[in-house]
């Protein structure tokens, strides 16, 4: 499910004074195929969630979704001196694409992609305890990575996630949204809002961005 609204004043704003995309990003975000140009992230939201691992001082981030590259360079900005992102993205075609756009960035030496399913994830990361997890991938699998990233996050790491109004179904029964998918973004939000695991909240952006601390 694509994006289907125009940037408002208020986020042309943000973006003109606190969200500026240079040459690599806006490289990166054109390379979508045009089915797929409205799935990324915004750049209000790059940099939000730039900011809050910025704000942990994340060494080891894990990102569930690579799509084309836009979130994962945004993420790799972030980094402590010596830290890591591991991306995983099912589909081959789009990790083809991330490929070639990552490996031409000032950031390529602390990026990991892998062509999988994220379900498969743990033979791949070795033991890594993550100081950070983000989330933007197929919304029905939204349950399963919040179990993936509740084992594989350290004690106080963080869990960052799109989508998770699903363009506003989650609250609006005027919106349509397939019914699988709405009943896996309920779960996750659900799931999310156990005090004894978590600290939670969503940022009401236009799509829905769920921060998550693991007790």
């Amino acid at each position: 499910m694509a994006r289907n609204f125009k940037a408002s004043a208020m986020i042309k704003y943000i973006r003109a004074l606190y969200a500026q995309e240079d040459e690599e990003l806006i490289k990166i975000r054109q390379s979508a195929p045009a089915d797929k140009q409205g799935i990324q992230i915004g750049a209000e939201e790059g940099k939000l969630i730039y900011i809050m691992l910025k704000l942990i001082k994340a060494k080891n981030i894990l990102e569930i979704g690579t799509c084309v590259g836009y979130s994962t360079l945004w993420l790799a900005r972030s980094l402590e001196a010596g830290g890591k992102i591991i991306s995983i993205e099912k589909s081959t075609e789009h990790y083809n694409i991330a490929k070639s756009n990552l490996k031409a960035t000032s950031e390529k030496d602390k990026i990991e992609l892998i062509n999988d399913d994220a379900s498969n994830i743990e033979k791949y990361v070795n033991g890594i305890e993550f100081d950070a997890v983000f989330i933007d991938a197929d919304k029905q699998g939204y349950p399963v990575y919040l179990d993936i990233a509740y084992k594989l996050l350290k004690s106080g790491g963080l869990i960052i996630a799109d989508n998770v109004f699903l363009f506003g179904a989650i609250y609006d029964n005027n919106i349509n949204a397939p019914q699988n998918l709405k009943t896996a973004i309920q779960e996750f939000n659900r799931k999310i809002s156990d005090p004894e695991k978590f600290e939670s909240i969503i940022i009401p952006t236009h799509e829905g961005l769920s921060i998550t601390i693991k007790k």
